[in-house]
């Protein structure tokens, strides 16, 4: 079941008007904080929505970590069936077994 725009409103995603390129009809952003609403920002997950001439829909996660302030990598793939809470915990147990630190550009 792909995601809808209604449930990654109702978790906390910001919807912004520019994603990449023409067939990038949706972008959502959400900001992962330390200690929830009061930390510092730890990352963005981006949600890209999809839709190219003659194909389903389709929606691709990105997220930049950080391991200092001068090394940075990006985590990105495609969704399938995975809900928003899978795509969550995916990220950040990827920040935890990696060791990043917060966003350096955005604290």
């Amino acid at each position: 079941m792909a995601i809808t725009i209604q449930e990654l409103l109702k978790a906390g995603y910001k919807q912004h008007p520019q994603g990449k390129g023409q067939y990038c009809v949706g972008l959502y952003q959400k900001a992962i904080l330390e200690f929830g609403a009061t930390g510092k920002k730890l990352y963005f997950i981006n949600l890209y929505h999809w839709q190219f001439p003659g194909a389903d829909e389709m929606w691709s996660a990105e997220v930049r970590l950080y391991k200092s302030e001068r090394d940075s990598f990006d985590v990105n793939f495609m969704i399938q069936d995975h809900t928003i809470r899978e795509i969550e915990n995916f990220y950040e147990l990827a920040y935890t077994r990696l060791y990043c630190t917060p966003d350096v550009h955005n604290n």
